[in-house]
């Protein structure tokens, strides 16, 4: 397993760019201390929920019309959510920094990355 202490946005965009799902973990080292590194996941199968690509059955649709989905509106809301309901696990403050940059600023490296 290969790991990282570089946790620069442009390193995160890279390694998602060529196939890995970058994520952080915590690894002990001297004095009880725990560091946290950057470490591409190597799960085979991915999890991807394509919204436009979707279908939503007619029945559903009517249960749900006093809901709407944003995006991008309650980013930090999300996040805490996540942790409250499953730990920091794998989102670690590290990975959180990432990921909030990202949000921010956008790729900034030299390949042709689109962030959105």
């Amino acid at each position: 397993m290969g790991w990282s202490l570089d946790f620069s946005p442009n390193l995160f965009c890279e390694l998602a760019y060529e196939g890995f799902n970058p994520t952080s973990i915590e690894v002990a080292c001297d004095n009880d201390l725990m560091v946290q590194v950057l470490t591409p996941c190597f799960e085979s199968e991915r999890n991807v929920l394509e919204c436009l690509r979707t279908h939503v059955s007619k029945k559903v649709r009517k249960r749900a019309k006093h809901y709407s989905i944003t995006v991008d509106a309650a980013y930090d809301d999300v996040v805490l959510g996540c942790i409250m309901q499953h730990g920091e696990g794998w989102l670690y403050r590290g990975e959180r920094w990432v990921l909030r940059q990202l949000r921010k600023c956008g790729y900034t490296g030299p390949k042709d990355i689109m962030f959105a």
